[in-house]
């Protein structure tokens, strides 16, 4: 193969050696420290094309002079394997990159960290740190991160620890050299085809042990000193840390043209809604995958329930399409849904919670009446059709059994219709009435002219409504404005 540096030294020069260094990529674990700046936290990635000597510089800088503890962390998704590739790293004399071996021999597949003493050649002069637990395939995401922890390097993969190293024969972040994301050191067939997405750069060790990657873009923690959530939008180059460095690209077989560009591809998966309660007996709404990969297939399990049986409950999951939907035939609790795609891109959850439809109770309302009159039934209907329920909640006053009413005593009357629900709806919410029981009448012929008074202490309760009836214990009605 042969040797760029000079390449390199003319169209950049402060380099006279381009080492790249797998990008790494470690998620944020629940755990984060609080956020130092606000990053786009939208999904996308950066594509290579394998063919040009792309890559992108990140300037060198005293930011990323990692003397202790550091990380550096990305996911990465590989296109091809036929050809060595080395996608992230820092060089010029002396450096490091990250390379994945092709498959052929005894590497094949394998995730590799290199350090050059002579930055000449990549066989000779270097220290090597293997990633052995883990045969990379293509077109599948992976999370990848390079961590050292009180002077012990550390490689890990989909969140295992892949390879470790306490001697390994290297400096980590030289402040008078760039990092270069996405090319190789070599002017042949090494040159990084696939995507790379969310990257971070952070002073101290984030993962000290085993852990899940996180399911969304990467968010900055303390001493995040570079942070490129590579957005599907004009805005894939920023770095949303307080640094706020300016990353170019740069493309070294056709200078200016042909350049590393934004993708949709995403290792995220990103659903338009993440919870819905739906309705026994009514379609659900479902989500769209705002990301979908026409490569992808999709599957579906229940959070701590293991596979989800499709259909169950009404409910069906298409592994096409990655959508859920359906009609329930039963209420059922909260279920979470874990939805993965078939490149082990990160996976999104889904809540359901199916319901009952609801019902309500129109009560009407009784009457005030004298006591010792003869109370009307009591009436209510609920729109399920189902049979309402009444109860008293002043039992020294009033009584009900099914929907007879019997006055005790006079005073103020409150019952309180219910209907607890059903297979087919949900209990629905209590209506409760209030009426008056009067304690005194007049009875005979009044004359007209007569006067007729009423003493409202004398009433329980403190007040009055004078009624009139036909005939002795009939029916009684108010007389218009002959109240207390």
């Amino acid at each position: 193969m042969k040797n760029i540096a000079n390449v390199f030294t003319s169209a950049r020069p402060r380099i006279s050696k381009l080492i790249v260094v797998s990008l790494l990529l470690v998620l944020l674990q629940a755990f984060a420290l609080p956020n130092q700046a606000n990053a786009d936290v939208s999904s996308g990635s950066i594509a290579f094309n394998g063919t040009d000597m792309q890559y992108l510089s990140i300037p060198a800088s005293a930011n990323y002079a990692f003397a202790g503890d550091f990380t550096i962390e990305s996911w990465v998704k590989f296109d091809r394997f036929t050809l060595f590739q080395q996608f992230l790293g820092q060089a010029v004399s002396q450096g490091w990159s990250l390379q994945m071996m092709p498959h052929d021999g005894n590497t094949k597949g394998k995730l590799r960290l290199t350090g050059r003493y002579s930055g000449t050649n990549p066989d000779t002069g270097q220290s090597d740190l293997t990633v052995d637990n883990t045969i990379f395939t293509q077109n599948k995401w992976y999370h990848i991160a390079l961590v050292r922890n009180s002077n012990v390097l550390k490689i890990y993969v989909n969140g295992v620890l892949g390879a470790t190293s306490a001697t390994f024969s290297e400096t980590f972040g030289k402040s008078n050299q760039i990092y270069t994301v996405g090319a190789g050191t070599y002017s042949g067939s090494d040159r990084f085809q696939g995507s790379i997405s969310s990257i971070r750069f952070v002073n101290s060790a984030v993962y000290t042990s085993n852990f899940t990657p996180s399911s969304s873009p990467l968010t900055a923690v303390a001493g995040t000193v570079l942070l490129m959530n590579t957005t599907n939008d004009a805005n894939f180059l920023k770095d949303s840390s307080i640094n706020n460095v300016n990353i170019t690209r740069l493309n070294l077989t056709t200078p200016g043209v042909g350049l590393p560009d934004k993708n949709a591809a995403s290792p995220f998966l990103s659903l338009s809604s993440t919870n819905e309660s739906a309705y026994k007996d009514s379609p659900i709404v479902g989500y769209t995958l705002t990301n979908p990969n026409p490569t992808e297939t999709y599957t579906a399990t229940i959070v701590g329930g293991g596979t989800f049986s499709s259909p169950t409950n009404g409910i069906s999951f298409n592994s096409t399409t990655g959508h859920f939907s359906g009609t329930p035939t039963a209420s059922a609790a909260e279920v979470t849904y874990r939805v993965t795609g078939s490149t082990s891109r990160a996976a999104a959850t889904y809540t359901l919670t199916v319901l009952l439809p609801a019902q309500t109770i129109t009560f009407a309302q009784p009457q005030n009446m004298v006591l010792g009159s003869t109370p009307a039934a009591l009436s209510a209907t609920a729109t399920s059709g189902a049979t309402v329920a009444f109860a008293s909640t002043t039992a020294s006053v009033c009584t009900v059994s099914g929907s007879t009413l019997t006055i005790l005593t006079a005073g103020t009357c409150s019952i309180t219709a219910s209907q607890a629900g059903n297979g087919s709806y949900s209990a629905a919410p209590n209506v409760s009435k209030s009426f008056s029981i009067y304690s005194g009448s007049i009875s005979g012929t009044p004359t007209f002219g007569q006067v007729l008074t009423a003493n409202a202490t004398a009433f329980t309760p403190a007040s009055y409504q004078w009624k009139r009836s036909a005939t002795a214990g009939g029916t009684y009605s108010d007389i218009a404005g002959a109240t207390s």
